[in-house]
């Protein structure tokens, strides 16, 4: 059984990373602070610089939602370009969306088969989500190596508490007074 070495420091965007003692499998996360892209975000949505592009963004929720309640075939590769399309406008909203290794580890995934992606999480980095066909996804782990591939599935309950002890009270019921629009996702066949 090969031990884990204790985390070091990378010199690579201030992230951390550790290796196998075979040097085979490496995770690392990157570091960019949530904050000062927020800071950026505000300051050029005062300036109004923004507007364009948080307008696609919405054009693009819109779409989202047509696309999945149709009987598109290709949902996966459409929703992938959307992903991707939402990918591009977000870098332009702050120089600190992204930098140049997460840029890479992108561009690499896409080069690979993968239709789009997104960076989830904030302030740390987070974790690069990307959409990809599943035949695809063993081109997308050899070109992304040594970085690590986590698999992951749909979760079709979605979020469900498995063990409370509070009981919600006061702000914790309040819902949004929001109008929900229904979703239907169209099923194959």
């Amino acid at each position: 059984m090969q031990a884990r070495q204790k985390p070091t420091r990378s010199g690579k965007a201030g992230g951390r990373a550790w290796t196998s003692s075979g040097g085979t499998s490496r995770l690392q996360w990157i570091a960019r602070r949530a904050t000062a892209v927020l800071e950026e975000q505000l300051e050029a949505t005062k300036d109004k610089k923004l507007d364009t592009d948080l307008g696609k963004l919405y054009d693009l929720v819109e779409d989202c939602v047509s696309m999945l309640e149709g009987a598109n075939p290709n949902v996966v590769a459409a929703l992938g370009a959307m992903l991707d399309e939402s990918w591009q406008i977000k870098r332009r909203l702050s120089s600190k969306i992204s930098n140049p290794e997460i840029d890479n580890l992108y561009a690499k995934a896409r080069a690979a088969g993968a239709h789009g992606g997104k960076l989830c999480g904030a302030g740390g980095g987070g974790f690069l989500l990307m959409l990809a066909p599943p035949d695809r996804i063993p081109d997308i782990v050899a070109g992304v190596a040594p970085n690590v591939v986590l698999p992951i599935r749909m979760d079709y309950p979605g979020s469900t508490v498995i063990m409370s002890g509070v009981r919600p009270t006061g702000a914790s019921l309040a819902m949004s007074n929001r109008p929900m629009r229904p979703l239907r996702l169209a099923t194959g066949g």
